[in-house]
């Protein structure tokens, strides 16, 4: 045990660890409130959806609703849900990625 506290205090000091657990803990807070399961408003199934077509057509530019372009939002934040998609899969926790970040 001795050695393994030895090797954490040559790479981290205890300042940086404080750091490091305040903000664990605020990263932690942040992401309590969208502890709902489901996606509860129609805009945010909509915004999914633009962002999941996005995924499953590889075009990044456009944002379709249904059939029809849509032009509901500047890009920007379809493209930070398709950026959740891709790295946590596309699930709701994924969806709620970029109010969560914001």
């Amino acid at each position: 045990m001795n050695k393994i506290k030895n090797f954490f205090n040559l790479i981290i000091s205890d300042n940086e660890v404080y750091i490091f657990v305040i903000f664990f803990f605020l990263f932690i807070l942040v992401f309590a409130k969208n502890e709902i399961p489901i996606l509860p408003h129609h805009d945010d199934i909509t915004h999914a959806c633009i962002a999941k077509r996005m995924i499953e057509t590889h075009n990044y530019t456009e944002m379709y609703e249904g059939k029809d372009v849509s032009f509901l939002k500047p890009p920007l934040y379809f493209w930070l849900e398709v950026l959740g998609f891709n790295i946590f899969g596309v699930n709701d926790y994924s969806a709620r990625f970029p109010s969560a970040y914001s």
